[in-house]
């Protein structure tokens, strides 16, 4: 085999390679959580996590799966008459979808699946209000229902106005009045002042105020 030629395709394939993994990171980021939060979708879909220390003496894997199962099964069927508690089980599109029930190491780990940040809302409405508020919201700048107020920053901490951040109306919006740790699929490109950022995808929220996080898909591409 000539050796230029053999050179010559690895460096293709190599350039290939690289180009398949950059257009996977463009696509988002993988929600691999370690405390109890939301993952907030390019699709506006939300994901939730929930971690609790395992108690060996309270808990049943078993147990927390089932009453799990019933409860997301009747919610589904209030909110759209399907009598099903996972995607796994029907084709239809299911408001919520329990995803899994697991013990991890120490930890029990609940994932679940919302079509909707009303669903999230009002599935998970007692733990909000424990947490300080009522909702979370998702949606494009150029659509949004809900009204940009207060102080923003840029991600990297420079001050930005409403008017700069609303010219950017294919960025996302996620409005949350509550204490709670969001994860975005993308890159966060501004915030209110009362968001603290924990990474370029990842920040806490405070109880009862409003907090705004506008982001954008990773690498800049919306």
């Amino acid at each position: 085999m000539d050796r230029h030629w053999e050179v010559e395709m690895k460096r293709k394939l190599a350039g290939a390679i690289s180009a398949v993994m950059l257009l996977l990171s463009a696509c988002g980021v993988e929600y691999q959580p370690t405390q109890s939060g939301v993952f907030i979708k390019l699709d506006k879909s939300l994901e939730g996590a929930y971690i609790e220390t395992f108690d060996n003496e309270n808990y049943n894997i078993e147990d927390l799966e089932k009453m799990g199962q019933e409860e997301v099964q009747a919610y589904n069927k209030e909110q759209a008459n399907l009598e099903f508690y996972s995607s796994e089980q029907t084709e239809n599109i299911l408001p919520i979808s329990l995803d899994s029930v697991k013990k991890e190491g120490n930890n029990v780990v609940v994932r679940m699946s919302y079509q909707t940040a009303e669903d999230y809302s009002t599935f998970n409405a007692d733990d909000i209000a424990l947490a300080g508020g009522n909702t979370i919201y998702t949606e494009n700048l150029s659509d949004t229902m809900v009204d940009l107020t207060g102080e923003f920053v840029t991600v990297t901490g420079e001050t930005a106005t409403i008017e700069e951040i609303m010219s950017h109306g294919d960025y996302q919006l996620v409005y949350v009045n509550y204490e709670a740790d969001v994860t975005v699929e993308g890159e966060v490109a501004y915030v209110s002042t009362n968001v603290n950022c924990n990474s370029k995808n990842n920040v806490n929220t405070p109880a009862g105020q409003d907090a705004y996080i506008i982001f954008k898909k990773a690498g800049g591409i919306f």
